[in-house]
């Protein structure tokens, strides 16, 4: 899987957590600097797994919390 997959998927998962495309631009502005990840150079890239894992992780903590999904 090459980078651009990778976050792609991150994406996908938390979509499929709840969070909006719209929310998920707004992590890459904070994170970033840019609404796109199309082409992040290495420290994005890097940058951008741990912030979108993180949330990841904390979505499916609190959805076990809530006795959800």
């Amino acid at each position: 899987m090459n980078t651009t997959d990778y976050l792609e998927s991150l994406k996908q998962q938390l979509l499929d957590l709840g969070y909006s495309s719209y929310q998920i631009d707004t992590m890459y502005q904070d994170m970033i600097g840019t609404c796109s990840a199309s082409s992040p150079s290495p420290d994005q890239y890097l940058t951008l797994v741990i912030a979108m894992e993180d949330y990841i992780k904390f979505a499916k903590k609190n959805i076990r919390k809530r006795g959800g999904r």
